[in-house]
């Protein structure tokens, strides 16, 4: 999960570059941060454009600093969006050098920019933008001011509470931005004010208020923000009382709010004084989902073997979401729980009668926790799955097989080196070179020179040498 978001942001951060980089290289530019004058006219050439969009390519490949001084230079176009992107996107590649650029951007006549600017300083982390920023809490539009405040508290420096403290007086965003700037600073001589803005008629006011509080291990505080009248400030609340090992945590599991109970329940894990087996035993029969799955994770993280006979009854409920079954398998396996063998034997050969989502996944993650526990009696049920199925299914049928080193397997795992599918396909190719068995080095060299897919040549490498160098099958 945590590789699929970065390749998200990764591709977003391309798309942002290569549409500022496109108009700054197909345009010229102005000296001077704000616009000052009109653009001359230019007579672009097909090759001039052709130069331009080679050394566009050229950066969207590296995707690195060398984007820098095309972004310093972008700071000085004519078009406030080209400059503000420019600004945003100096911010992203954590480029210190550009600091001393993007303060001269908090005099740009465009808010949108000085807004950008302050707040790509406070990505850069700068302290030396201090005095920018401090000038910035005074801008006239309360964006930059907020955004300046945000930096501030980045910056992390108590000698900048003062000036958040004047900033808090002022109302909405800008007040949300200095009391979370003072809480992220965790400095005591702020408490005052943190205490007195838990009062405060905005709910986003009381949650930085609380969570500045929650900063200095103030859990009396915490303990009354519980009891807020927004699920927001609560949820807050709980997050970090259960960081603070705080046993109150246990009374957000049963809030009103399911987002309240979701938070109470991901931190469990940091509990220490108190048991939260029962709370979690509770939250398995939550109306939410989105509760009793961080259950399920939790049960298996914390290791709690108490917990196998209601985890074997959630994956045995056909009619429980996807995603809650496929965890309870995760845990079951964590557990190495072998109760829990004859029901994932039961769940790969099910038909769907699962709710929505990926349902073939729970089946998936069934056949690895099989060959990872290594349950030679599920081969029959494997080998079904393996003549027939979602395609990923297979391949996971065919890499326990491989786990369990059964030599029954082999025949079935030669005949499926044939599928259609490249992912099964390899996976059968590597199950084999774990069996070691020499009746597949035919097929496999064939694939080795033959196969359309690069992964399934590999696999097929790797095997026969595996086969060659181990002998026979065990």
């Amino acid at each position: 999960m945590n590789q699929l978001l970065f390749n998200i942001i990764n591709s977003r951060f391309l798309v942002i570059t290569g549409l500022i980089l496109f108009i700054l290289l197909a345009r010229p530019v102005t000296a001077g941060c704000q616009n000052s004058g009109k653009t001359a006219a230019v007579s672009e050439q097909p090759e001039q454009m052709a130069a331009r969009l080679k050394s566009v390519k050229s950066l969207w490949e590296k995707n690195n600093r060398t984007s820098a001084p095309v972004l310093l230079k972008a700071l000085k176009d004519d078009d406030w969006m080209v400059r503000k992107t420019a600004a945003f996107l100096l911010g992203e590649l954590n480029n210190k050098s550009a600091a001393p650029a993007l303060q001269v951007c908090l005099q740009d006549k465009n808010w949108q920019v000085r807004s950008a600017a302050a707040d790509s300083l406070g990505s850069l982390g700068d302290k030396a933008s201090a005095p920018a920023l401090l000038k910035a809490l005074k801008d006239n539009n309360a964006n930059v001011r907020c955004e300046a405040a945000s930096s501030l508290g980045r910056l992390r420096d108590k000698t900048f509470a003062p000036a958040l403290v004047e900033a808090s007086n002022e109302e909405g965003n800008v007040r949300v931005a200095a009391i979370r700037a003072l809480g992220a600073m965790r400095d005591e001589a702020a408490r005052p004010a943190l205490e007195k803005y838990t009062e405060d008629k905005d709910w986003m006011v009381r949650r930085a208020a609380f969570a500045g509080l929650g900063a200095l291990g103030d859990k009396a505080s915490l303990h009354k923000a519980l009891k807020d009248t927004h699920w927001q400030v609560r949820r807050t609340a709980a997050d970090q009382l259960g960081r603070l090992n705080d046993p109150a945590v246990l009374a957000a599991a049963e809030d009103e709010n399911w987002l309240v109970r979701q938070a109470a329940i991901m931190t469990f894990q940091f509990v220490k004084d108190a048991p939260v087996g029962p709370a979690l035993m509770k939250a398995l029969k939550d109306e939410s989902a989105y509760v009793r799955l961080p259950a399920v994770d939790m049960l298996g993280k914390l290791g709690d073997k108490t917990a196998v006979p209601a985890l074997i009854e959630v994956l045995q409920n056909q009619k429980e979401y996807w995603n809650v079954r496929r965890s309870a398998v995760g845990a079951l396996e964590k557990l190495g729980e072998k109760a829990a063998l004859p029901v994932f034997r039961a769940v790969i050969v099910e038909k769907d009668t699962t709710r929505g989502g990926v349902w073939w996944s729970v089946r998936h993650d069934a056949c690895l926790a099989l060959g990872q526990l290594g349950d030679k009696e599920a081969v029959p049920a494997l080998l079904e799955v393996l003549e027939k199925d979602q395609t990923l299914v297979q391949a996971a049928a065919a890499t326990a097989l491989g786990m369990l080193c059964d030599k029954s397997a082999s025949p079935a795992l030669l005949e499926t080196l044939n599928s259609k599918e490249a992912r099964v396909r390899s996976a059968a190719a590597d199950a084999l070179g774990k069996l070691r068995d020499k009746a597949a080095l035919e097929k496999l060299q064939q694939l080795e020179k033959n196969d359309g897919d690069d992964g399934v040549r590999k696999a097929a490498g790797d095997a026969i040498k595996n086969i060659s160098a181990n002998g026979s099958t065990p």
